[in-house]
């Protein structure tokens, strides 16, 4: 892991060096980690989201978000791509496994409670994630999905704190989370 992390430091450093005609733009990486950073040896992999569903267990939801958030982290990736907020209503979707439920209670339930687990407590210092969902002036809104009637649900608090800046990543830098 070490080489990859000096490689992303390097394209880091790049992507920020002041000289004439390049304007800095921090580069970002992303991953896909929606039940743990598989690309890591050694990283936890987690069941998928229908049998984490199943437990019906919130509390382990967010242990599973902080674990995946660390592992992650600490391969050097600033985004992770996740949670996964589908709210499966058909068994023979291909990718029905994908949705934590088919209820979108338990599924609203268990965003909010991954979403602190990949980026903390909202507000709180943390070296952990920014969620983005949709703007709405000052204030960041939680994605939605939608339940059996196609009501927009609400899928959980996004947690990001006004004012801050997401893009710029330093030492104790937060890992962003796509929802």
């Amino acid at each position: 892991m070490a080489p990859w992390i000096e490689t992303a430091r390097a394209y880091r450093a790049v992507s920020l060096e002041q000289r004439e005609g390049h304007v800095p733009i921090p580069v970002m990486f992303g991953i896909d980690a929606v039940h743990g950073n598989n690309n890591v040896i050694g990283a936890v992999i987690f069941p998928h989201n229908i049998g984490l569903g199943a437990a019906n267990d919130p509390a382990l939801i967010q242990r599973v978000g902080a674990a995946t958030a660390a592992e992650t982290a600490a391969a050097g990736f600033d985004w992770a791509f996740g949670p996964t907020l589908a709210v499966p209503q058909n068994d023979g979707w291909g990718r029905a496994y994908e949705g934590y439920s088919e209820d979108p209670g338990l599924v609203r339930r268990y965003a909010g409670e991954m979403v602190r687990g990949l980026q903390g407590e909202p507000g709180a210092a943390s070296p952990l994630p920014i969620a983005r969902g949709r703007r709405t002036g000052a204030r960041e809104t939680a994605p939605r999905c939608r339940d059996r009637a196609g009501r927009a649900a609400r899928a959980g608090p996004a947690g990001h704190p006004a004012g801050s800046d997401p893009v710029p990543r330093a030492p104790g830098a937060r890992l962003r989370v796509g929802l």
